[in-house]
């Protein structure tokens, strides 16, 4: 008479679980994917497999916010976005326009502070353009920005130097270690690194690359979370940017969803109050 009653027992607890499963799928309108590297970009992601940081917190809330939940996968930087071409990852979450990132992502302002300042050595000279950088080794990310499309010198003059994997801590020590002479980076993370380390030996140039910029995420266009129209105010006449964009996002997308969440938070200074939690 035991064996029934522990066959019931075994129905009755596969029906709690797929009956669970089933309720958790409905809590959620979407998992949305962010891509990053392995590498730690401190204080907005920790190094793989922590992926603590201000970008979980902001992205995990404006997800909530539209019904969705945030998941994280972190691979080499190259590997994130040969899956965002294929649309097997959604978005990246701080990601600089080039016209060669923009085939395949379309932009979305975060409401985080962007823009870039570059550093060097203590006894490198003050610089205010790029064109300075001539005979110079430069140090940049893989895929990089737009920082040295449409410059008005002859960017070959500059020995640019791209390690797959890179982050600030190494791109110091490698100027210290006059292996390059100068790093481009985002203006935040430099000064959070800097004072975080009590470094001294290394020199801010705040006024080389363009001063502070919004920053954007970048959103596969061959996700199936986002829908995409012909913008009616795009200038064919004018170079393609963010804001000069052929497409525009469709009303009702899990894209347009999400961008709009972010536009809420930042305007009622939620985005703010995280920024500083993480940048106090």
């Amino acid at each position: 008479m035991l064996k029934p009653v522990h066959g019931c027992r075994l129905i009755y607890t596969f029906w709690v679980l797929v009956i669970g499963i089933c309720i958790s799928s409905q809590l959620f309108a979407c998992d949305l994917v962010m891509g990053y590297r392995t590498n730690e970009r401190l204080p907005m992601i920790a190094k793989a497999p922590d992926n603590s940081g201000l970008y979980q917190a902001l992205y995990s809330r404006a997800a909530s916010k539209i019904g969705c939940r945030l998941e994280v996968r972190r691979l080499p930087k190259n590997r994130i976005l040969r899956l965002m071409r294929q649309g097997k990852v959604d978005f990246y979450p701080g990601f600089d326009f080039t016209l060669a990132r923009s085939q395949f992502t379309y932009y979305i302002i975060n409401g985080l502070p962007g823009g870039h300042v570059g550093i060097s050595r203590l006894d490198f000279r003050e610089i205010n353009h790029l064109s300075q950088l001539m005979g110079k080794v430069l140090l940049l990310s893989q895929g990089g920005s737009n920082l040295l499309e449409n410059l008005n010198f002859d960017v070959n003059k500059i020995k640019i130097k791209q390690p797959p994997e890179i982050n600030i801590t190494q791109a110091v020590s490698m100027i210290k270690n006059f292996e390059a002479d100068f790093y481009i980076y985002d203006n935040s993370s430099v000064h959070f690194y800097l004072g975080l380390n009590n470094e001294s030996e290394i020199k801010v140039h705040k006024n080389c690359c363009n001063g502070v910029k919004p920053m954007y995420l970048g959103f596969s266009k061959k996700s199936k979370y986002i829908r995409l129209s012909n913008n009616p105010n795009f200038d064919s006449n004018s170079e393609v940017s963010v804001e000069n964009n052929p497409l525009q996002l469709k009303g009702g997308s899990i894209a347009q969803q999400f961008q709009s969440a972010l536009k809420e938070m930042h305007a009622e200074g939620e985005i703010e109050q995280i920024y500083k939690k993480y940048y106090p």
